[in-house]
């Protein structure tokens, strides 16, 4: 997401009720606004263990009903983001892992 240009770019602990999950995503509003804590419409969860991408809501159901043999999910509790971090990356990052991995990059 950051090689492609998107500033507000964060990964995340995944939590459901009081218990921290053992899975980390990353997560974007679509709109391109801050995430600050508060899921919307427009929170879109990266998974990159599953290969998945889609709205939260929709990747929280995903979690619930598709991935539950994979690791532990409590059968109670609302899903939410937990050690919120944004992705700081400096603009030689950027350009050298720009060098390096050519295939992440989107075609306009």
């Amino acid at each position: 997401m950051r090689m492609n240009g998107y500033d507000n770019v964060y990964t995340a602990n995944l939590k459901r009720g009081k218990y921290n999950l053992d899975h980390c995503v990353c997560i974007f509003n679509r709109d391109g606004s801050e995430f600050k804590g508060k899921l919307n419409r427009d929170t879109i969860v990266i998974d990159a263990w599953s290969g998945m991408c889609d709205f939260a809501g929709n990747m929280f159901k995903k979690y619930e009903n598709t991935f539950a043999n994979h690791f532990f999910i409590p059968e109670q509790g609302n899903f939410c983001f937990d050690n919120v971090h944004k992705l700081k990356l400096s603009d030689i990052e950027l350009e050298e892992l720009k060098r390096m991995h050519p295939e992440f990059l989107l075609k306009k």
